[in-house]
C-alpha cells in the first residue's frame, strides 16, 4: 500500500514539476526566514536569564517628579545606600555597588591595554554567575589590592603565563595583584567587561562619592526567597528619607533579568525597550508563516481540481475514502517536510551573514526546542494545507468526477481568500518597513545641535593630563586639525542630574531636575554649539568655575527672560549665567530637551578634536605621534563621535535593516504564490485562450482578461492592509520623542511598490500566454 502511495505521488509531482518546485521554494523560503526571526527572538530573551537566582536579582531605579508632573526615571544612587539596605532591609539577602562601565590602562612590564570593567564591591561574583576559572575562585577580591581580570584580558596580557599573584599597574595609579581569573562574559549577558576592582580603590580616588550628595553608581540588591517587593521598595524609600533631606526621589526596585528587555520608562512606570522590537518581530514570524502556509494551501487546492478523474477511477476500482485522505495528507506532509529539509539547509548557509549584520553569535542548533517548533509547524502546514482536498476530493462522487464536472468554483473562493490575506500581510510588511526604515535615516541624519562629524574622540590618559595645557597648544599647532576641547560625558549622553538647584524667583513646589554636562573652554567651539548669548567660559576669569552656560529649555523653565547675569544657587554655592546655548540633543531622541547646565571643570574624561576632512589622515598620524610622546606606554585609541553617536542607536539600526529585509523577501514569498496561481489558472485555460486568440482577440484582450481578477483581489488586499499599516506604524513611532511623521506618502508608496511587484508577476505570466501561438493549445484535445 505504501509503495502504491508513493508511485502516485511521485507521478503526480513529475507532472507538475514546477507547481511542485514552487510550492516547496515559497514554503522553505517563509520557514527559513522564520528560523532566523524566532532565532533572533530567543537570543533576545536569554539575556541575563544563565545567573544563578536571578530572579531575585533587582537594580535601583528612582523616579524625579517635578512641578509640572512630568516624571523622569534615573538608574544611579548613592555610595552609602547598599551599606543602608543591608542593615535596615532584612529582606534583603546582598547589596553591592558597582560603577558604571569605564576604561582604565592595565600594564605588565612592556604590555599595556585599555580595556573596559567596573569597580564594584566584593561579593559582585556570588551575585552575578561569572565563575572564576583561575586563582582564589571563592573570594576572587580578597583585599583592596586585588583585581579579577577576563581570561582574554589575562592572555593579552600574560601571553601564557600563569598571571595569578603577578601585579598589574593600572592607570599608572595602582599597582594591584590579580587574584582571579573569570571567564569571559558570555554572549548572553549584558554585562560585558574585562575586569573587576575592589570599590574602595574607587572611593579612595574619589572619596566625594562617599556622601548621599552624589548619585552616580548603580547598586543591585539580591533579595531573599518569597520576599514581598511592595514592602522592599517602602523600606527603601525610608532609607532616603532618613538619610537623605534633599533627595525628592521615590525609589524602587527593578528586575535586573527585565532590563535588556523593558529598559526604558515613561511616566515613571517601564514603558518598553527592545521588547518592542521583539513583538514587532513576534508578528513578523506570524505574518511570513501565514504567508508561506497560505501559499502552499492555495497550490495545493488548486492542484486538488486536476485530480478529478484520478479519484473517480480509483474510487471505481475499489479505493476507500480513508485511502484517499491518507494519499493526499501523505503527499502534503512529505512536501512540506522537503520544504523543512531545504529551510535548514538555507538557515545553515546564511547563518554566518546573518550574525554579521546582527550582532550576534547565534547557532541553529544550540538550542533544538527552536527547531522542533519548526518541525511542528512543518507538519501542521502540511496537514492544513492537505486537510480541505483531501476531504474534499475524497467525497466526490466517482460518477460526476468521471464525467468531467468541475467543482473549482467552490475551490476558487478559498483560494481568493488566501491569496487577499497573504498579499495584505506583506503590504503590512513593508509599509511598517518603510517606516522603520525612515525613522532610522532620520536619526541619523538629524541635526542634533552640535557638529559630529569629523570630531575625533578619546580618552584621556594621567600622562596626558598632567601635561594638558601644552598638549592642547601642540595639538592646535598640528595643520588640519580647528579645534581642541575636553568634557566629561559625551555630548549626546549627558546623563547626570542635579536636584538642589535654585534661583530667585523659584517656587518652594518647584522641584526640577538638570541635566549637567562639565567641560573646558574649548569644547563648545570645537563641536561648534551655537552661543545665542553671553559668552564662553575663559580660562583667565577665575570665577568661571563657579559659572554656568544654559540651553533655551533651561531659561525657559526658569524664568528667565534675560537669563545673562542671573545667579543660579547649587547647594550653599552661587553661580552666574554667563552664557545661553541653542538647544542641542544632549541624551536619547528617545527622550525630549531637557534643562542642561553646563559648567566650567579641569578634569574631564574625552578629548574633542575637529580636524578637516582633507586632511585628516595625516593630522591622525600626527596626534597620535603627539600623544606617544606625552605617555609612551598609553595606547592612543581613538573614534569619530559620528561613528560612536550611530552606534547609540545600533539596535535600531539592525532592526531597519532588518525589517526592510523580511519584508522584501515577504513580497517575494507572496509573489512566489501569485506566480505559480497565475500560471496555473493560465494552463487551465490553456485552450479557452487558444480559441479566442483564433477568434480575432488581441493580446491586450487576452491579458485583462486574465488579470482582472489577480488585480481586483490586490485592490481589496490593500484597502485592508494600508489602514492597519498606517495604525501600527504610528503606534511605533510613539517611542521617539522626536520622530518622522507617520505620513500617507509613505503607506501609499508601499502599496504601489506591493501592487507593481503583483502586477508585474502577474502580468509576465499573462503576457506570456497571450503572445503565444494557439495552435500549441489547440494541438491536441
Amino acid at each position: 500500500m505504501l509503495k502504491q502511495y508513493l508511485t502516485i505521488a511521485f507521478r503526480h509531482f513529475s507532472r507538475y514539476k514546477k507547481y511542485t518546485l514552487i510550492n516547496t521554494a515559497g514554503l522553505s523560503m517563509g520557514l527559513a526566514l522564520s528560523m532566523f526571526i524566532l532565532l533572533w527572538i530567543t537570543d533576545e530573551s536569554r539575556i541575563d536569564k544563565f545567573h544563578h537566582e536571578g530572579e531575585r536579582i533587582y537594580r535601583v531605579f528612582n523616579n524625579y517628579t517635578y512641578s509640572d508632573g512630568a516624571i523622569t526615571t534615573g538608574y544611579l544612587s548613592q555610595s552609602p545606600l547598599a551599606e543602608a539596605v543591608l542593615n535596615e532591609i532584612p529582606e534583603a539577602q546582598q547589596a553591592i555597588r558597582v560603577s558604571p562601565l569605564f576604561q582604565s590602562l592595565f600594564q605588565f612590564e612592556n604590555v599595556g591595554f585599555s580595556e573596559s570593567g567596573y569597580y564594584a564591591d566584593r561579593p559582585f561574583f556570588e551575585m552575578f554567575t561569572f565563575p572564576p576559572v583561575n586563582g582564589n575562585l571563592t573570594d576572587p577580591l580578597p583585599d583592596k589590592n586585588s583585581v579579577a581580570i577576563s581570561q582574554s584580558l589575562s592572555n593579552k596580557l600574560f601571553k601564557g603565563q600563569n598571571p595569578i599573584g603577578k601585579i598589574l599597574k593600572v592607570d599608572k595609579l595602582h599597582d594591584l595583584r590579580v587574584t582571579a581569573i573569570f571567564a569571559d562574559p558570555p554572549a548572553h549577558s549584558s554585562l560585558k567587561f574585562s575586569f573587576v576592582i575592589p570599590f574602595e580603590v574607587l572611593l579612595d580616588d574619589q572619596p566625594g562619592l562617599k556622601g548621599w550628595e552624589n548619585n552616580s553608581l548603580f547598586t543591585y540588591i539580591k533579595l531573599k526567597p518569597g520576599t514581598s517587593l511592595k514592602t522592599v521598595n517602602q523600606k527603601l524609600n525610608a532609607i532616603f528619607k532618613k538619610n537623605c533631606s534633599s533627595c525628592r526621589n521615590e525609589s524602587f526596585l527593578f528586575p535586573f533579568e527585565d532590563l535588556h528587555l523593558y529598559g526604558q520608562f515613561k511616566d515613571g512606570k517601564a514603558s518598553g525597550g527592545r521588547i518592542e522590537y521583539v513583538r514587532i518581530f513576534i508578528f513578523t514570524v506570524l505574518f511570513i508563516l501565514f504567508m508561506a502556509c497560505a501559499n502552499f494551501t492555495n497550490l495545493a487546492t488548486a492542484q486538488a481540481t486536476t485530480r478529478w478523474r484520478e479519484v473517480g477511477v480509483r474510487k471505481v476500482a475499489g479505493a476507500h475514502k480513508r485511502m484517499l485522505i491518507q494519499q493526499f495528507l501523505g503527499e502534503s506532509v512529505f512536501l512540506s517536510t522537503v520544504s523543512f529539509v531545504f529551510a535548514i539547509v538555507v538557515v545553515e548557509l546564511l547563518m554566518p551573514f546573518f550574525n554579521g549584520l546582527t550582532n550576534k553569535n547565534i547557532s541553529l542548533f544550540e538550542d533544538t526546542t527552536t527547531l522542533m517548533s519548526f518541525a511542528g509547524v512543518t507538519l501542521f502546514t502540511g496537514l492544513l494545507a492537505g486537510t480541505y482536498p483531501a476531504f474534499y476530493l475524497s467525497s466526490v462522487k466517482p460518477v460526476h468526477a468521471l464525467k468531467g464536472m468541475s467543482y473549482s468554483s467552490q475551490l476558487g473562493g478559498l483560494r481568493k481568500s488566501l491569496v487577499i490575506f497573504q498579499f495584505s500581510l506583506s503590504v503590512i510588511l513593508i509599509a511598517s518597513s518603510f517606516t522603520v526604515h525612515k525613522q532610522i535615516a532620520f536619526v541619523r541624519s538629524k541635526n542634533l545641535g552640535f557638529e559630529k562629524e569629523n570630531i575625533l574622540t578619546f580618552t584621556l590618559s594621567e600622562n596626558v593630563a598632567s601635561s594638558l595645557d601644552g598638549f592642547k597648544t601642540q595639538v592646535k599647532q598640528i595643520p588640519g586639525v580647528e579645534a581642541i576641547g575636553l568634557a566629561n560625558q559625551q555630548p549626546f549622553r549627558v546623563l547626570r542630574f542635579w536636584n538642589d538647584i535654585s534661583w530667585p524667583g523659584k517656587s518652594k513646589d518647584q522641584t526640577i531636575s538638570f541635566d549637567v554636562l562639565t567641560c573646558d573652554e574649548g569644547f563648545i567651539p570645537a563641536l561648534k554649539i551655537q552661543l545665542i548669548e553671553g559668552r564662553n567660559f575663559t580660562p583667565e576669569d577665575r570665577e568661571d568655575s563657579r559659572n554656568f552656560i544654559i540651553n533655551e529649555t533651561a531659561a525657559a523653565i526658569m524664568g528667565l527672560k534675560d537669563p545673562i547675569g542671573a545667579s543660579i544657587f547649587t547647594g550653599s554655592d552661587e553661580g552666574k549665567v554667563i552664557g545661553l546655548v541653542k538647544d542641542f540633543n544632549h541624551t536619547s531622541l528617545h527622550r525630549k530637551i531637557g534643562p542642561l547646565l553646563i559648567s566650567h571643570r579641569d578634569n574631564n574624561r574625552f578629548v574633542f578634536v575637529r580636524i578637516t576632512g582633507k586632511a585628516a589622515e595625516s593630522s591622525i598620524a600626527q596626534l597620535q605621534q603627539l600623544h606617544k610622546k606625552h605617555d609612551p606606554d598609553s595606547p592612543f585609541q581613538y573614534q569619530f563621535l559620528g561613528e560612536t553617536f550611530n552606534r547609540e542607536y545600533e539596535s535600531e539600526n539592525v532592526m531597519g535593516t532588518l525589517s526592510l529585509t523580511f519584508a522584501a523577501i515577504a513580497i517575494f514569498i507572496c509573489c512566489i504564490g501569485l506566480f505559480g496561481l497565475v500560471s496555473f489558472v493560465i494552463e487551465r485555460r490553456s485552450k479557452e485562450i487558444g480559441i479566442r486568440r483564433v477568434l480575432g482577440a488581441g493580446a491586450n484582450t487576452i491579458v485583462i482578461l486574465l488579470s482582472r481578477d489577480f488585480i481586483f483581489i490586490i485592490l481589496i488586499a490593500l484597502a485592508i492592509a494600508l489602514p492597519l499599516a498606517f495604525y501600527i506604524a504610528n503606534q511605533w513611532l510613539q517611542n521617539f520623542a522626536y520622530r518622522v511623521d507617520a505620513n500617507w506618502d509613505v503607506f501609499a508608496a508601499a502599496g504601489a511598490v506591493s501592487a507593481f511587484v503583483a502586477l508585474v508577476t502577474v502580468s509576465a505570466e499573462t503576457l506570456k500566454a497571450a503572445i503565444a501561438n494557439p495552435v500549441d493549445s489547440l494541438r491536441n484535445e
